[in-house]
């Protein structure tokens, strides 16, 4: 039988049991941080999405023509654009506006198997041609 009373510990080190505990401490705080970097990662390139996609759409209303509907696709994610611009219905805003139209730009895509959509907007005026005047006709004698 060993005497353990006599022993003097002189070993400066860590023990086995202690290395492996902090490398499990270690691993428990790395797999959380890890979760939460992927979480803050899709959640950017959603956002990105978002909002590079918004901007197409609002570049849509520049392309505006009355009674007409546009559509256009772009690439990475694929997105399909949709504008339709119709006269207003209102009879408030036809009263006293008569080019008065209505346009709704629509987005939908998809990002890692979930569908999107953003619609937007406006109200368009566009003034009446101005007349053009009469040019005077002079009559030879």
């Amino acid at each position: 039988m060993m005497n353990f009373k006599n022993q003097t510990v002189n070993n400066p080190g860590f023990s086995f049991v202690e290395v492996v505990m902090a490398m499990a401490i270690m691993a428990i705080i790395l797999t959380s941080l890890f979760g939460l970097q992927n979480t803050a990662f899709n959640s950017a390139l959603r956002e990105h999405a978002l909002i590079s996609r918004i901007y197409y759409i609002k570049n849509l209303f520049f392309d505006t023509v009355p009674n007409k509907i546009i559509k256009k696709s772009l690439p990475d994610p694929e997105t399909k654009l949709e504008i339709i611009t119709m006269p207003a219905k209102s009879p408030e805003i036809v009263k006293r506006f008569e080019n008065m139209y209505i346009v709704n730009a629509n987005g939908q895509w998809k990002i890692q198997n979930k569908n999107y959509q953003e619609v937007l907007t406006m109200l368009l005026y566009l003034p009446p041609a101005p007349k053009k005047p009469k040019p005077d006709v002079k009559v030879k004698k």
